[in-house]
């Protein structure tokens, strides 16, 4: 007779309003998952709270990023760890003096331990009309460091949608900025080493005069970097 097939599974939802985290595990082929717990987030100022990227580290430890209101002036760029039984590790929000509604995290990269461990988060924060923002974390929630990007025209609205680690221990990260076109975007993508410093910056204009949108970064084992639009 032959056995039914098992097979493990992992559920995380988010939800929004408040920010809602679910794990579940299931055990049968196209069975229904069992909830094993759910976790939510409040921002201080219990505000509508948005959560944008989910990562998952080796060790089953997940890392949750977006936005959320923790102040009456501004919304943070909030990042979160939770172990694999839900518990909160550490919470971490951001916000540049005189912003406002638009910072966010949107992407996480985990880098292996082995090659040092990081915890990469990559978003947008409101500088003028908006900036790349990208974050450095040890696995235990320190920021090593926060770096934002704002292209070549200063006031332009820029924007980050990916990050991604490389074997070196940096980051690149990806989106669209403004050159200067009037109000057309172009793709831009900037890398950082490990110590938060841009090495350099490539653009990519399409043929037509209109704005580009950004969609995914992905970097290879030899550190070479690919997006898509």
């Amino acid at each position: 007779m032959k056995e039914s097939l098992r097979i493990p599974q992992r559920l995380l939802i988010i939800l929004f309003a408040t920010t809602c985290l679910l794990a579940a595990t299931g055990s049968l082929l196209w069975g229904q998952p069992t909830r094993d717990w759910v976790q939510r987030y409040d921002g201080a100022m219990s505000h509508r709270d948005v959560a944008q990227a989910i990562a998952v580290d080796e060790d089953g430890n997940i890392y949750v990023t977006g936005i959320s209101r923790e102040s009456t002036i501004s919304g943070h760029m909030t990042t979160i760890k939770y172990d694999p039984n839900g518990n909160t590790e550490w919470i971490d929000s951001y916000a540049p003096s005189g912003s406002g509604d638009k910072n966010t995290g949107v992407a996480i990269s985990i880098q292996p331990q082995a090659l040092g461990g990081s915890i990469f988060v990559g978003g947008t924060v409101a500088s003028l009309e908006g900036d790349y923002a990208i974050a450095k974390y040890s696995r235990n929630g320190v920021r090593r460091w926060m770096k934002t990007y704002s292209g070549l025209f200063v006031g332009g609205e820029d924007y980050c949608v990916d990050v991604a680690a490389d074997p070196m221990g940096g980051v690149y990260a990806f989106g669209a900025v403004n050159l200067g076109n009037g109000s057309f975007l172009d793709l831009a993508t900037v890398r950082f080493d490990s110590n938060g410093t841009q090495l350099w910056e490539k653009f990519y204009s399409g043929a037509s005069s209109t704005t580009d949108i950004p969609r995914a970064l992905a970097v290879d084992r030899a550190g070479r970097a690919y997006v898509i639009a």
